[in-house]
């Protein structure tokens, strides 16, 4: 967040000793849907396991509030606060050493004497894992306006509220809901951070409705609880489409 306060701190300076006394600004609200894919990266010690990035679905209900001023001809920027409702994913697959774990788990238990091998168990097997937050989405974006072309940066926080997680194993799922405990049980803090870039195009209705259309990158930073005491940063890269609705001054 410091990141994006000193972003906001150089756009408010640059307005204020750039902006004309004749320029347009005013209030300015965006509704957006937001769809895209998510690509997980696994944290070291799942890596470490055998895991590798695997695809999920990302989409976002998104509402923009806030002040558009026009710095000069055909430039101008937008303050704007972000809240919606997000459905983010982490899914990550891999063919992890099954007879280490195991073993690994029973030596918790002090029967590591034991030789899993001679089980037949299969090392060759593909797993699987899904999981689906749905999360309450708050952030700053500013917005750099060229005509009816824009690009935003800016970052916030996803609250996960609840989700869902998969494991595929062997050909068969096993499902499981999770509720709020379940996540501050499995992240420190219980919370993601987020950053994202988008390139949006306006067409103008009226003066001041417009259809918004483009595409957006983000990134979701999640840092996972670990058995050893040392938490480990996670993520997925997001990408996709923006479709939405514009309310607010053309910059001309």
């Amino acid at each position: 967040m410091k990141m994006i306060k000193k972003i906001f701190l150089i756009i408010t300076l640059t307005t204020i000793f750039s902006v004309s006394a004749f320029a347009k600004s005013g209030f300015e609200f965006h509704y957006n849907a937001l769809i895209g894919v998510g690509v997980g990266f696994p944290t070291e010690s799942m890596k470490d396991l055998g895991f590798k990035n695997d695809f999920g679905f990302d989409g976002t209900s998104l509402f923009q509030l806030g002040y558009m001023s026009q710095v000069r001809e055909g430039f101008g920027i937008s303050y704007l606060l972000e809240l919606g409702y997000n459905i983010s994913s982490y899914s990550i697959m891999g063919k992890p050493d099954i007879n280490s774990l195991i073993s690994a788990e029973l030596d918790k238990y002090g029967l590591g004497n034991i030789d899993i091998s001679q089980f037949g168990i299969s090392t060759d097997v593909s797993v699987s894992i899904y999981s689906y937050f749905y999360n309450i989405q708050i952030g700053l974006f500013p917005k750099f306006n060229f005509g009816n072309f824009s690009i935003g940066i800016g970052g916030g926080i996803k609250i996960p509220v609840a989700g869902e997680q998969t494991l595929v194993l062997l050909g068969n799922e096993y499902n499981q809901t999770l509720n709020r405990g379940d996540i501050v049980d499995s992240f420190n803090p219980p919370i993601f951070g987020y950053v994202k870039t988008s390139f949006n195009y306006s067409f103008y209705l009226i003066d001041k409705i417009a259809l918004d259309v483009g595409v957006y990158l983000g990134y979701d930073i999640m840092k996972f609880k670990e058995e050893t005491g040392k938490d480990e940063y996670g993520g997925t890269l997001n990408a996709g489409i923006v479709f939405g609705v514009k309310f607010g001054e053309k910059v001309d």
